[in-house]
């Protein structure tokens, strides 16, 4: 069950399109502002269709800084 900030209520993953995550860890960071959560997915998790959400790399392509390669900054 998940909560969605843009409709204000509680949801179910996997109610409408039966793609479903099945929870195997839950973890609180230090000061525990942040939860973690590791699940086995079924289907697509995101709602382009794709497996998950998190797949754009941030990096710039062939910046030394941004990877935070020997010698820069990072």
């Amino acid at each position: 069950t998940y909560w969605s900030r843009s409709r204000q209520e509680y949801w179910v993953k996997g109610d409408t399109s039966g793609h479903v995550q099945w929870v195997k860890s839950v973890a609180l960071d230090c000061d525990a502002d942040t939860v973690l959560v590791k699940v086995d997915q079924v289907g697509a998790a995101c709602h382009t269709g794709a497996r998950t959400c998190f797949d754009a790399d941030v990096l710039l392509a062939g910046d030394p800084a941004a990877t935070g390669a020997p010698g820069t900054d990072q």
